[in-house]
């Protein structure tokens, strides 16, 4: 099994340039909060683990015979984490330089924890409609 270096290097370096650029906004902003940054860490972890999981993964399958991958998951993996740093980034960069927004709108944005809303549905109003104002 081979194990490409460079891809992991190169996810590396995109989760040490959104820490920077993370740090950077939150200087320009004054709004340096030990709580966001820890949350950011926990963030990197968990990719570095995803990556870790996923080279155990294909060691096992070129290991074993009655494993069998099609697709290399460690390079799909490092591929996902290098796009949402760029996203993270670009917001970041958005909010130290508001020249970029016409370029980072193009991207998608991540949600936030305001963003996720979960849904439930009305007690006994399931298909009302509500009256106009």
């Amino acid at each position: 099994m081979n194990i490409n270096w460079i891809l992991i290097i190169v996810a590396l370096a995109f989760m040490a340039l959104d820490v920077i650029s993370g740090l950077c906004k939150a200087w320009y902003l004054r709004d340096m909060q030990s709580q966001a940054l820890r949350r950011g860490l926990f963030h990197k972890i968990g990719f570095m683990g995803a990556i870790v999981l996923a080279g155990l993964f294909e060691w096992a399958a070129a290991v074993t015979p009655q494993i069998t991958l099609a697709v290399p998951l460690m390079t799909c993996v490092c591929v996902y984490v290098v796009l949402t740093e760029c996203v993270s980034i670009l917001e970041n960069l958005k909010a130290i330089n508001p020249h970029i927004a016409g370029i980072a709108s193009r991207f998608p944005q991540h949600q936030t924890d305001a963003d996720l809303v979960i849904e439930t549905p009305n007690e006994g109003n399931h298909d009302q409609k509500q009256p106009a104002e």
